[in-house]
């Protein structure tokens, strides 16, 4: 089985914002229990051609776009194509372009442009330690929303196939793009 996986590693020398640079206690903020974004927009997401190609990290700008916008506007998969073309030189009828995108690069991009369709510009980003529970909680409760890049192991390729929840298998072998 294979799967199309967008997220690629950011290069390194490529500068960012930490939220713990700037939160100098983040537990000293009240975070909600529990803050249902799922039900904004009327769950109207769709996959906006994440099944068939890698463009894992445009649909989830429109994604968040969804959410922080209250569902006003209900992206296509065109959209998120379209995006990953613009990003990336991405063309579907050449398989060799599908290679990914960085997440970073993408909000970068996202900074200085609107969506097409919805036209929202990203107000500002900051990087988050994906490790810690409480910054993650605090960045999605001040953000919004959050984007994850990880490498998705096959041993959780084939849970999902077998319709199982994923699982961690110690030492799997991992689908990841390299730069």
């Amino acid at each position: 089985m294979s799967r199309r996986y967008g997220w690629r590693r950011k290069d390194p020398n490529h500068p960012l914002l930490y939220l713990k640079h700037y939160i100098m206690d983040p537990r000293a903020v009240t975070v909600p229990d529990l803050i249902n974004w799922t039900t904004v927009g009327g769950n109207s997401y769709g996959m906006l051609g994440n099944n068939n190609y890698g463009d894992c990290v445009e649909a989830a700008m429109y994604h968040s776009d969804q959410v922080m916008g209250g569902g006003r506007y209900n992206a296509a998969d065109s959209d998120a194509l379209g995006l990953y073309s613009l990003l990336t030189g991405f063309d579907p009828n050449n398989p060799q372009t599908d290679q990914g995108t960085q997440i970073p690069v993408a909000l970068d991009w996202w900074l200085n442009n609107s969506l097409a369709g919805s036209g929202t510009k990203l107000g500002a980003y900051f990087s988050i330690d994906p490790r810690d529970l409480t910054e993650m909680a605090l960045g999605l409760y001040l953000g919004g929303a959050v984007q994850i890049g990880f490498d998705v192991p096959y041993s959780a390729e084939q849970q999902f196939a077998d319709g199982l929840p994923w699982t961690v298998v110690n030492h799997s072998p991992t689908y990841c793009w390299r730069s």
